[in-house]
């Protein structure tokens, strides 16, 4: 049976080779770029066609190896989004042998009759198979061409300047899994405008970027949204390695109409498992704005890190927040959790970070289990704002938060939280603070006529609020706040530590302690010693020392840390 077959298709395309030659036809198709890559081949065509003699549909691309037809595909149609007009047509046959050699036939029915229009050849690239054999980058063009080859090795071989070039974000259907090495040159004057659900330089990667410099990237988002997104200035959602980035003087903006997650930050949108961002340097300004019930996974760095590792990376941000949704932000991290039993780490990294906090809670949501109106937390942390199974190690945090406005007018309120701490807003769930600091200044810029609705709870915490595992986690703390809850507790450490706090109507001053029995804490005019009287009753004594360079250097181990505080 199979025989009949393939003699039957035999027949059949003697009969079209036949019929081809007596078509006359005034279209014409001719090829704009042929790019092979190493295992596949795109192609740009152009299509004139006065009088409609093609078949619609009709036009293949043929592909053969040693006059053996190896793969044929339809072209399709390339259109402007903004008109809804064919601008072009393309073809992209994958599945290619590397460094070999190939024919290429174009044609199309006219008439009932298969005609060729176009004969060429090409081969197969082996460029882009390994770290010595890159793929040179020299043009914008050859950039946007790595989506073609989504698993080769690229080098950029100078810089590349996107002005005026209208960019929509790569790999958003496929995954970048190749190596993408900037050798130190900058891409700059990048613009994006275009929502997608991955929002970046690269959409979704799960390969690896190194020695990259990034300059005047802008990312501005507006309008009305469907999907969850994920937005970064280099990646959208990630799963490899990044290292060795810099960037600098750059900006994303958001003010759109969303129900649902959104994962901003300033370099990656979401990192998932077994993600590594190393050496990473970022100055950023991060300006988000909601209306809606949009739920902010906001960070310096990374907006969502789930088991994944952040090591010897620094971060200069500026974040302004309107929300109207529950919303986590942190300087470096805005939640990092974990969906595989692995702990996220964060590693010899320093946030110096402003926060702007304009909050008014204008909905909340019936819960699944409870029948009843869901708890929203307002959670903002110098260095991470909420942390699961995640260890943090000789990491420093300054920061500086502004509460313009904070309430909450949704109907059917429930509990509601605002939270706000100099290291991790919550740290939770076996995560540990190690050899950390954070230097921390709070302040209400709230007007009188805004003093009402209030969060039923305020937090304003030195180091963390509620905890796992601490070790030498201090600094100090300024703050300088109106009365605006109903329960509201400033504590130099932990937020939880008591119970049924006084509310003060104002707090200003510096503090500097930690969870330490017996050791000095040390970095300001003033120091508190905690001394233990008696491990079995839990009764301790605070003395107040001066300070001096000795105590300070004899409380924390981290040289990291003692080189970096002021």
């Amino acid at each position: 049976m199979k025989k009949i077959f393939s003699f039957t298709l035999l027949l059949l395309g003697l009969f079209l080779v036949s019929c081809d030659k007596g078509v006359k036809t005034t279209a014409e198709i001719t090829i704009k770029t042929i790019t092979p890559a190493r295992d596949s081949v795109y192609i740009s065509l152009d299509v004139v066609d006065v009088d409609k003699e093609i078949t619609e549909g009709s036009v293949t691309a043929l592909i053969k190896e040693e006059n053996v037809e190896v793969q044929r595909k339809a072209v399709e149609a390339i259109m402007d989004d903004d008109n809804e007009k064919v601008i072009g047509y393309k073809v992209e046959i994958t599945g290619l042998k590397v460094g070999a050699q190939y024919s290429l036939e174009i044609f199309a029915t006219i008439d009932k009759q298969l005609h060729t229009f176009v004969k060429e050849t090409f081969k197969t690239s082996t460029a882009g198979s390994s770290i010595n054999d890159p793929k040179y980058i020299s043009t914008v063009e050859e950039f946007l061409l790595m989506e073609t080859d989504n698993k080769a090795f690229y080098k950029l071989s100078n810089d590349l300047d996107f002005e005026g070039v209208d960019y929509r974000t790569i790999f958003v259907r496929t995954r970048f899994e190749g190596n993408f090495d900037g050798a130190g040159f900058t891409i700059k004057n990048l613009k994006i405008n275009d929502r997608s659900t991955y929002t970046s330089l690269f959409g979704r990667i799960n390969g690896t970027i190194t020695n990259l410099k990034i300059d005047n990237m802008t990312i501005t988002l507006e309008g009305v949204n469907k999907h969850s997104q994920y937005i970064g200035l280099l990646v959208g959602r990630h799963q490899g390695t990044i290292e060795n980035v810099e960037i600098t003087n750059s900006q994303i903006s958001t003010n759109f109409n969303y129900t649902g997650k959104l994962y901003l930050g300033g370099v990656v949108g979401y990192a998932d498992s077994d993600s590594k961002i190393n050496n990473v340097d970022a100055d950023i300004v991060i300006n988000v704005q909601s209306t809606t019930q949009t739920e902010f996974f906001i960070g310096g760095l990374v907006g969502y890190l789930n088991a994944s590792n952040i090591e010897e990376s620094n971060v200069n941000v500026s974040i302004s927040l309107e929300n109207s949704y529950k919303s986590i932000v942190g300087g470096v991290v805005g939640f990092s959790n974990t969906t595989v039993n692995r702990p996220s780490r964060i590693l010899k990294t320093k946030a110096n970070a402003t926060m702007n906090l304009s909050t008014v809670i204008r909905y909340n949501r019936t819960s699944q289990e409870t029948s009843e109106p869901e708890s929203i937390e307002v959670i903002v942390g110098g260095l991470v704002g909420k942390t699961i199974q995640t260890e943090v190690k000789e990491s420093i945090a300054i920061s500086s938060v502004n509460i313009n406005k904070a309430r909450v007018i949704a109907v059917g309120k429930n509990s509601n939280l605002l939270v706000i701490s100099g290291l991790v807003g919550i740290l939770k769930n076996n995560s540990s603070l190690d050899n950390t600091y954070y230097d921390m200044t709070v302040k209400t810029n709230i007007l009188e006529e805004e003093l009402k609705d209030f969060f039923n709870q305020v937090y304003i915490t030195g180091a963390f609020n509620w905890s796992s595992t601490i070790n030498k986690a201090s600094g100090k703390m300024n703050v300088d706040v109106v009365n605006f809850a109903p329960i509201m507790q400033i504590t130099p450490l932990n937020g939880v530590i008591i119970e049924t706090p006084e509310t003060p109507l104002s707090s200003n001053g510096d503090y500097f302690s930690s969870n330490i029995k017996v050791e000095n804490v040390v970095y300001v005019d003033k120091a508190l010693l905690v001394v233990e009287l008696d491990p079995d009753l839990h009764t301790f004594e605070v003395r107040e020392l001066l300070l001096t360079k000795t105590l300070m250097d004899n409380y924390y181990t981290s040289e990291f840390v003692k080189e970096n505080i002021n």
